[in-house]
């Protein structure tokens, strides 16, 4: 009723392409990976095993939810989904993530989840880092890569702020 038609393509000109996902980078990659950004879901794989040993069903459930999301959102023609900090597709799939985590989590003794948990604090360290620095434009929203983690790690210094150049919009909008 609003657009005045039955069919509305709001993302015209853009799609998917489901024969040519970009899987590795969409996990892996340093611009946008979802493995890269937060390490700490790794520990959803072995919990995935420990989850299919105990329920089948709700492992089959995990990884085929699993494996369509990450076909989906690695298959868009703009699979890094524009300015953001880290892999912002996945965001909304986290609490799914959280399952096999905790599944891992609670097959240890209470001795082993204990050293497990200390041993994960600095990575939520870290990651609370790189947060700040996104927030003072420190990581750049759209064009980071392998070279430019390196340059700003560990980097709190006002002078690097923006030092990664300007937020211009990615092709095809660009230049901008």
């Amino acid at each position: 009723l609003q657009s005045g038609t039955c069919f509305v393509r709001p993302y015209g000109g853009e799609g998917f392409h489901w024969l040519r996902p970009q899987l590795w980078k969409s996990l892996f990659g340093a611009q946008k990976g979802l493995f890269f950004h937060w390490p700490l879901l790794l520990l959803g794989l072995p919990g995935t095993v420990i989850l299919w040993r105990r329920s089948p069903m709700a492992g089959a459930a995990l990884t085929m939810h699993g494996m369509a999301m990450v076909h989906l959102t690695s298959a868009w023609w703009s699979w890094e989904y524009g300015d953001s900090y880290g892999p912002r597709p996945y965001l909304d799939h986290l609490p799914v993530a959280a399952v096999p985590m905790t599944t891992l989590l609670g097959s240890f003794t209470r001795r082993a989840a204990r050293i497990l948990w200390w041993s994960l604090l600095p990575f939520i360290a870290l990651q609370l880092f790189h947060a700040w620095q996104y927030t003072v434009g420190i990581i750049h929203p759209f064009n980071m890569d392998l070279e430019k983690w390196r340059a700003i790690r560990l980097r709190t210094d006002a002078s690097w702020r923006g030092a990664l150049g300007g937020d211009l919009e990615p092709p095809p909008y660009a230049p901008c």
